[in-house]
């Protein structure tokens, strides 16, 4: 159980002794009635004590919901159970795949001992049970750094009994010499196959299987784990420091479909065509646990073609960026949306630096409203969306009798009338025609509304009805129309506007997210699907070959959003109906408040 490397038992009995010194705890003796006020009050008095004594916040911020356990166990001198939830504290126990594309995967040939004598290698000998192999050296980055692997058959405590060849060694340019670090590695473990010279942060690989006797020789399979490793890295420790226990693994279809992670990532564009063509497994493993995808999509069709992505509910703006930004790299911010604030929380606490980069994904967006609002869980403050090209309109429309259109025409609208000789005048009705994007051509109409002879001789308020609905919109409501929400701007100013001779000539139709929410979005973000019951949450960012620290922090900052922010254990008897409430706080870079709610048993 984790935990009793330090000492727990210890603590407990100190602990226990200055509780009974401050007497802030009472223990019921043998003939006392244990019912269940008494246990009520014990709760409350455990609960209260140990998070005084800062040991809760201590078990929570080294991942040891075991130690309360004991902790409560222990002292309560009786045994009592504890069953509980852990919440606002990210998740930091976790398997993460990571689908593997082709290019990233290595085949090479193992061959018997030739480039070390037997006695250099006898302390790999005496851990296997069949004879030494070793690879070619026809591996490029092998003989580049003369690093060649070794492998034996030791039949791993702990692991699954197999037949064959199922550990490695790295001989890393120290001729036959091997450190405590350079093995053994068994098999889907992950090792650095490279020497002082290798750059750094490359050249990690996760050792998938092995084909090979000990008289011919065979062949091994290694899937490149460099990225994966260095991102994973960046939330070790985790926010505030709190410790993390996370286990990467790289995988391919079968692994998909055999295993179950946490949560798995796909990069590269290659495996977008992959989660397309493989749809019912996308959703099982997105209701299984969550997903990230990083990816840089260039077109809507990458979206909308793809069967799994299009059930998401992201969305493709299409109006292409503002001024000359291309879709690179753009300045990084968090915002005031409870999602960005977890997130920023966690990169915080992982001291991430508030000025950082990040790519985006294409112009996908997240599409929060099924309006194609981006959200701001990280976005760009200064690069946008051209959005002005959505903005519709018509700016002749035509004065009509209500007998000569087809259009629903409401009961209170005004007759005609003009203004005096000085000012522009003013038509009952006009008609016209609007092209709106991703919809086409629509008719419309323009109603000069009001009761009474007064109110449409005082005032100016117009109304739009469209072809598709019988319905009026008021000056300022919002419509959908295409994907895109609109403002209706029906009482365009003549006195503003040179292309408007009369009022009801124009109609403006100007997109919802102009001038607020175009800022580009940097990592998408879903916490439900649009077409998937029963979903994990979703976050997609764009793709790059390497990237910096700041990224990844970013990067495993969202991975622990997408982890949640729950964990529970639960004690060996069924919990009772007595409960206890615990809040504290993490100390670190970040505020990071928790509650702990606890359920007991006798």
């Amino acid at each position: 159980m984790k935990g009793l490397g330090y000492a727990l038992e210890a603590m407990v009995a100190l602990l226990t002794l200055i509780l009974f010194s401050l007497g802030a705890l009472q223990i019921a003796d043998f003939e006392q009635d244990w019912g269940e006020y008494q246990r009520e009050v014990a709760a409350q008095d455990l609960t209260y004590s140990l998070e005084t004594s800062g040991h809760t916040s201590n078990f929570i911020s080294r991942g040891e919901t075991g130690s309360i356990q004991t902790a409560m166990t222990t002292i309560s001198d009786r045994s009592m159970e504890v069953s509980g939830l852990v919440s606002e504290i990210p998740v930091t126990e976790l398997s993460i795949g990571f689908y593997t594309l082709g290019d990233d995967t290595e085949e090479v040939d193992v061959t018997t001992l030739n480039s070390c004598d037997a006695d250099e290698i006898s302390e790999l000998q005496d851990f296997s049970s069949d004879d030494i192999l070793e690879t070619d050296g026809g591996l490029e980055d092998e003989d580049e750094y003369n690093v060649t692997l070794f492998f034996g058959n030791t039949n791993a405590t702990g692991s699954t009994p197999r037949a064959g060849y199922d550990t490695l060694w790295v001989d890393n340019g120290t001729n036959c010499q091997f450190a405590a670090e350079d093995g053994p590695f068994y098999l889907d473990e992950i090792f650095y196959w490279g020497d002082d010279d290798t750059p750094e942060d490359s050249n990690y690989y996760d050792f998938k299987s092995i084909d090979a006797d000990e008289s011919s020789g065979g062949t091994a399979d290694f899937y490149r784990a460099t990225q994966a490793v260095n991102i994973i890295e960046a939330g070790s420790p985790g926010p505030n420091d709190i410790r993390t226990n996370i286990r990467p693994d790289m995988v391919d279809r079968d692994g998909l479909d055999s295993e179950s992670f946490d949560i798995t990532v796909f990069t590269e564009m290659e495996a977008l065509g992959f989660m397309n063509d493989n749809e019912d497994l996308m959703i099982d493993l997105i209701n299984e646990g969550s997903m990230m995808v990083l990816a840089n999509p260039g077109s809507e069709t990458d979206i909308t073609d793809n069967d799994f992505l299009s059930r998401t509910g992201i969305s493709w703006m299409g109006t292409g960026f503002s001024d000359s930004y291309s879709g690179d790299e753009a300045d990084a911010a968090f915002s005031d949306e409870p999602h960005s604030i977890e997130v920023d929380t966690f990169y915080t606490g992982m001291e991430g630096n508030s000025n950082f980069e990040m790519t985006p994904p294409g112009q996908a967006v997240s599409n929060k409203s099924d309006d194609l609002s981006p959200s701001r869980t990280i976005y760009s403050l200064s690069e946008t969306y051209d959005t002005v090209q959505w903005q519709s309109n018509d700016m002749s429309m035509n004065s009509i009798d209500e007998s000569s259109t087809s259009l629903y025409v409401p009961d209170d609208y005004c007759t005609n009338y003009n203004y005096d000789e000085e000012s522009p005048g003013e038509e009952d009705l006009t008609e016209g025609t609007v092209n709106f994007p991703n919809e086409g051509d629509l008719d419309i109409l323009s109603v000069k509304l009001g009761q009474s002879d007064d109110f449409c001789d005082d005032q100016i308020e117009r109304g739009i009805v469209f072809e598709f609905e019988d319905d009026l919109y008021l000056n300022g409501e919002r419509v959908e129309i295409g994907g895109i929400e609109y403002i209706i701007d029906s009482n365009v100013d003549v006195n503003n506007e040179d292309e408007c001779n009369f009022w009801g000539e124009c109609a403006n139709f100007i997109p919802s997210i102009t001038n607020s929410d175009d800022n580009v979005e940097l990592m998408i973000t879903r916490e439900r699907m649009q077409d998937i019951e029963g979903a994990e949450r979703f976050a997609m960012s764009g793709y790059q070959e390497t990237y910096t620290d700041d990224q990844r922090t970013a990067l495993m900052s969202t991975i622990f959003w997408l982890a949640g922010d729950e964990r529970s254990f639960e004690g060996e008897d069924d919990p009772e109906n007595v409960d206890s409430l615990s809040i504290g706080n993490i100390e670190g870079p970040a505020y990071m408040p928790y509650s702990l709610y606890m359920r007991w048993s006798d």
